[in-house]
């Protein structure tokens, strides 16, 4: 890393500045610092334009149209920052390659569907009979907390608390501890194990 360079040293600060905010931008720090590389390549040394954003994010034209706008949402970003401390910045425009995040919408289990889908999990071959009823119960659990799977595969004896009816689930997405409290969840949670 080239911290003598402008660009680099500002995309640093960024990284450093949201990281001390709590965020963790391990994807977003990756391509900002390819993003650094490409402009010290291509020997650019003032600030962030407009025409270097739009000719790195798409520098292949392997790129999907989906990557492309994803590298261009990274790139504003930081560019936001950049203008805070550097009023020679350009704001890259936004939307060229269409959205970023493409969503489909969730599908929601019925309440016949689960438990279909949790009889059929106990039939799963196993050779010592654990993985139907495993199988079976994180179902079942997903269903009753709306859990993550992540956070459901985390899960461990020491975070169910029957006594006072609550479910621990630590590392969520945002970095939080959640306490589940329906007792009827953890009813059915003790039944599945036992």
């Amino acid at each position: 890393m080239n911290r003598e360079h402008k660009l680099t040293r500002q995309i640093e600060d960024f990284i450093a500045f949201k990281r001390g905010m709590g965020f963790l931008i391990i994807i977003e720090a990756e391509e900002l610092r390819r993003f650094g590389r490409f402009a010290r390549e291509r020997g650019h040394q003032g600030a962030l334009t407009a025409d270097l954003a739009l000719d790195w994010v798409a520098a292949s034209p392997a790129y999907t149209r989906w990557y492309k706008a994803r590298r261009l949402e990274t790139v504003r970003t930081f560019a936001r920052f950049a203008l805070a401390v550097d009023p020679e910045t350009q704001m890259p425009p936004a939307g060229v390659f269409g959205r970023a995040h493409l969503r489909t919408s969730p599908y929601i289990f019925t309440e016949n569907e689960v438990v279909l889908l949790m009889q059929q999990a106990k039939q799963l071959h196993s050779p010592d009979g654990l993985r139907g009823i495993t199988v079976s119960t994180v179902i079942g659990l997903l269903w009753a907390t709306g859990l993550r799977v992540s956070e459901a595969c985390r899960l461990s004896r020491e975070d169910v608390h029957y006594q006072c009816s609550e479910l621990h689930i630590r590392d969520t997405k945002w970095l939080l501890l959640i306490i589940v409290g329906r007792s009827w969840t953890l009813t059915l949670l003790y039944v599945m194990i036992n």
